[in-house]
């Protein structure tokens, strides 16, 4: 074997033990790690030691070639403090999960998490963050699951999330945010689950969200919505759960709704008649709801 033969194959077998994951990936994952506690988490083997990805660091997957960290799953890790702007610089992360009972994020959501061209998944529920959901979102063009819920996030819903064509999955349930729907969500074709209750959402219902052929759960109630229910929202079958109580919402109520596998309208102000499935008493109206599973 030649000597040039032997150096090539040395640095190969350095190369593939090694690993090359970038500096500036491995100074976002330091960052998080000093910026949230990280001597005390539930889970830091190997943190801080060599490569994060031959060393396989705790939470932490990587691609095949052991050059770009790929996933960060940190799920009720003990993780406690604030979420580094550093994370922008993890490019090639496609999930990432800080959510669940035992974190204790607080502070802002990085607007850089907008550079993480190839995310897909965002979890960052329950947790105690504050600040508003970052406009920069927006530009992360390959999320298809964005789950907030069970903060403490006020400001409204950008506009800018209209742009997300992959995005499936809104989750920001339990929060204090205010403001209008966008009529952008609209734009969302593939959007499949729309859960933002429990907030202080006003206005009217967007009549566009009746574009989404592919929403089969929609969970507005305990809002300020006011207005009519838009007919548009009775286009497609798709529609499975439907909650819309405890808001101001009034007009005639569609008969659509009896379609839907479990619904909600009660505590509205809505006018008589209510559809065909509402209970009635007399001539009065009643609560309308059905939250036990159709056979």
């Amino acid at each position: 074997m030649s000597m040039f033969f032997r150096i090539v194959c040395g640095v190969l077998l350095v190369t593939l033990v090694h690993g090359a994951v970038p500096s500036s990936e491995r100074e976002a994952l330091e960052s998080l790690y000093r910026d949230t506690d990280g001597a005390n988490w539930g889970g830091n083997d190997g943190w801080m030691k060599g490569d994060p990805c031959v060393n396989r660091w705790f939470g932490v997957s990587c691609n095949g070639g052991n050059t770009h960290v790929v996933n960060l799953d940190l799920d009720g890790n003990g993780l406690n403090g604030t979420l580094p702007t550093e994370l922008g610089q993890l490019s090639k992360l496609s999930r990432m999960y800080l959510n669940f009972n035992y974190n204790g994020l607080h502070g802002d959501i990085p607007s850089d998490i907008g550079n993480m061209e190839n995310l897909q998944y965002l979890g960052l529920y329950r947790n105690h963050l504050t600040g508003t959901i970052p406009t920069e979102l927006g530009e992360a063009s390959k999320l298809q699951y964005l789950g907030l819920f069970r903060n403490e996030l006020h400001g409204t819903i950008p506009t800018e999330l209209g742009k997300l064509k992959a995005l499936w999955g809104i989750y920001i349930y339990q929060n204090n945010i205010t403001g209008s729907i966008p009529s952008e969500l609209g734009n969302n074709h593939n959007l499949a689950a729309l859960w933002a209750d429990n907030n202080h959402l006003s206005g009217n219902i967007p009549s566009e969200l009746g574009r989404l052929s592919e929403l089969s759960i929609l969970y507005l109630n305990n809002n300020q919505l006011k207005g009519s229910i838009p007919t548009e929202l009775g286009q497609y079958s798709a529609r499975q759960y439907f909650y819309l109580h405890e808001n101001s919402l009034d007009g005639i109520a569609p008969e659509w709704i009896c379609d839907s596998l479990l619904y909600n309208i009660s505590n509205n102000l809505f006018s008589c008649p209510l559809p065909s499935c509402c209970s009635t008493e007399d001539t009065r109206c009643q609560p309308c709801y059905f939250n036990v599973a159709k056979e």
